[in-house]
């Protein structure tokens, strides 16, 4: 939830948390209530009527460059709509687990999940009517920001997975670290967790190929399960996540976790579990 302030010498402040039930959407999801006014309109009714949040990060908008203008405006649309029931998640879970481990060690109060570069960026945009702020504009700020560090990203990406998938498998003492590392675990959130398990799951299958694409959905996966309360991903990821689910139970390990949604129907799984609870 974004709340605007005024300070005294005019310049507006922002502060965001993230309400329960949060959501966020995989960039297929986004795209299809964008573009469905249907699915669309109910889900911001029922996040209207539970209080709930809007769950945005640099992934789930940076594809939009690919698409045509039309898209990227009916996606801004939808976004704007939401407000101010907005939160703005870090992606990256290596820089979130820092900032978890940071406060946990007693540093400043500073929320590790959240992006404050992304609702700075959004707090900047010029709204065209009376709202204190617009969204309206967000996806051409961040594809110009972005874009180019979005490619490096991908190609760092598939380079550094191939390199610790083989060493899963050649170096028996570093299989033995990955396949242990669940165990060993006390933490408030489970981030570190996810990420572990995520990963070892990607090293341990050689039959699937690691593309580009999977660098964004590496990262609409880790931070959202973590801290959302639901989250529509691609079957693959959402397998990992109910594999973690299995494994937690086991281990009698107690961590939030979201609920992974794939397929075809998930959104409208989604916006029904929202609206009948």
């Amino acid at each position: 939830m974004v709340e605007i302030t005024l300070a005294a010498n005019g310049e507006l402040t922002a502060i965001q948390q993230l309400v329960s039930p949060a959501v966020y959407l995989d960039h297929w999801a986004l795209r299809a209530v964008s573009q469905d006014a249907t699915l669309g309109g109910r889900l911001t009714r029922a996040l209207e009527t539970r209080g709930g949040t809007l769950v945005l990060s640099w992934a789930n908008i940076a594809e939009f460059p690919d698409l045509d203008e039309q898209a990227a405006r009916q996606a801004e649309e939808f976004i704007d709509r939401q407000l101010p029931r907005l939160f703005f998640l870090r992606f990256n879970p290596f820089d979130v687990i820092r900032s978890e481990n940071t406060l946990i060690a007693g540093g400043p109060p500073v929320p590790p999940h959240a992006d404050l570069e992304l609702l700075r960026l959004v707090v900047c945009l010029r709204p065209s009517g009376v709202q204190p702020i617009t969204c309206i504009g967000m996806l051409a700020e961040v594809s110009g920001r972005r874009e180019e560090s979005t490619e490096r990203m991908r190609a760092v990406f598939v380079d550094w997975l191939s390199s610790f998938r083989e060493e899963y498998h050649e170096d028996n003492e570093f299989r033995a670290l990955v396949d242990q590392f669940l165990r060993r675990q006390v933490a408030p959130r489970g981030t570190s967790i996810v990420l572990s398990e995520v990963m070892a799951g990607l090293m341990r299958d050689r039959s699937a190929p690691i593309t580009a694409n999977d660098a964004l959905d590496f990262f609409h996966t880790i931070v959202p399960v973590a801290y959302c309360d639901f989250v529509l991903l691609d079957g693959r990821w959402r397998d990992q996540v109910d594999r973690l689910r299995v494994r937690l139970r086991r281990l009698r390990l107690d961590f939030p976790l979201a609920t992974a949604l794939s397929g075809a129907g998930a959104v409208e799984r989604l916006i029904a579990t929202l609206e009948g609870s």
